[in-house]
């Protein structure tokens, strides 16, 4: 399949939309402008001389990162990879979560562990 004509036009409406840029803050939008053309030059340089290696999902990736740009308003590149939220300690919530274990008596609390063996031990003697 030819792909020359969907790089072509992919192209076209990069330039277009860098062209025709506004930033939200007004007095970057020459900066984002200049970022937007050498994030094309970039990646229409890497391909231009080997069309063999782009293929359809290049080309698709691509488009969407222009959607992304589009509706993000930013021509930066967003991040993608957060942490986990398992990964995120939250100090005050486990400090409450002690607090009710605590009061609640609960044998996973390791204030009450030790309580409630000694209270097994006791039971079976």
């Amino acid at each position: 399949m030819d792909l020359r004509l969907p790089c072509i036009r992919l192209m076209k409406r990069a330039v277009r939309l860098a062209k025709n840029w506004h930033a939200v803050v007004p007095a970057a939008t020459e900066s984002e402008r200049n970022h937007l053309m050498n994030l094309i030059k970039e990646e229409f340089s890497k391909h231009a001389q080997d069309m063999s290696v782009v293929d359809n999902a290049y080309i698709k990736s691509l488009s969407s990162r222009l959607d992304m740009i589009e509706h993000y308003k930013t021509p930066f590149e967003r991040p993608t990879h957060y942490a986990q939220h398992s990964t995120v300690l939250d100090f005050h919530g486990l400090k409450k979560q002690k607090q009710i274990a605590s009061q609640a008596k609960l044998p996973s609390s390791k204030q009450n562990t030790a309580s409630a063996e000694d209270t097994q031990t006791t039971n079976s003697d």
